[in-house]
């Protein structure tokens, strides 16, 4: 999608090619409602990732009281 549009990406790419990242256009990041899903969505995975972390902690706590 290109920023002509008002899309979420931009075609260009970012200052360091190597990267071969897409930059944000300003007109989305400019959208206060896309802001907030951007945040959302980071709060969202990092949970996740915690979540997941406190899984595979309980998971080994219970199997090291378990069989010693």
């Amino acid at each position: 999608m290109s920023s002509s549009g008002g899309g979420l990406f931009d075609e260009r790419r970012d200052s360091n090619p190597s990267l071969g990242a897409f930059v944000f256009s300003s007109a989305a990041l400019a959208d206060p409602v896309f802001r907030l899903k951007l945040l959302n969505s980071g709060v969202e995975v990092l949970r996740t990732m915690v979540e997941r972390e406190m899984q595979e902690l309980l998971w080994r706590y219970c199997c090291y009281a378990q069989f010693g």
